[in-house]
């Protein structure tokens, strides 16, 4: 660490804005995505560091290739790090937004156009395993009810047919109320 401290310090980073290794931690939700991220940025000078003669036992740097296929899985990974935060809110209410952001991890994982096969594969694993998973909450009353209710949103997540039957439901519970 005292090393990659000094690699930053000599490309003129100042003291306070040096960046560190991030270790992934199991309990953590994004740990390993942050881990990934700060490696990848931290690529050049940790390879300066692991060249050095100084250190005689030290790992082998990942290749330019191997760099390449995390930068794709950070890629991949991104929109979920993103809905996991803005979902964790403990300020407001957060029932609402599961829709769209189911909706918006999935056209953020169809912009994606990784380069290496691996990195394909876990694309399109994730996209299956989304389409899966996640086609229950799409039509859960409750979660329909709390996207319709939020002026943000509306119907503009939901399957047509679905926010018809969802609005059918809370104007017979208002009625009824």
């Amino acid at each position: 660490m005292d090393e990659l401290r000094a690699e930053q310090q000599r490309d003129g980073v100042p003291e306070g804005n040096v960046s560190l290794l991030i270790q992934s931690v199991a309990t953590r939700w994004n740990s390993t995505f942050y881990m990934l991220k700060r490696f990848v940025s931290l690529a050049p000078h940790i390879a300066r560091v692991l060249a050095s003669p100084k250190l005689k036992h030290a790992p082998r740097m990942l290749s330019g290739d191997e760099i390449e296929l995390v930068s794709d899985i950070i890629q991949v990974l991104s929109p979920f790090e993103q809905a996991t935060t803005e979902i964790s809110g403990s300020e407001y209410l957060t029932g609402s937004l599961v829709l769209p952001m189911i909706s918006c991890i999935e056209a953020a994982l169809g912009n994606i156009k990784p380069t290496h096969k691996v990195s394909k594969v876990l694309l399109k694993t994730v996209k299956d395993s989304m389409s899966t998973r996640c086609k229950a909450f799409q039509s859960n009353p409750l979660l329909c009810h709390a996207t319709l209710a939020d002026p943000r949103f509306k119907k503009l997540y939901m399957q047509p047919t679905i926010a018809a039957q969802a609005v059918t439901e809370i104007s017979s519970e208002v009625r009824k109320n």
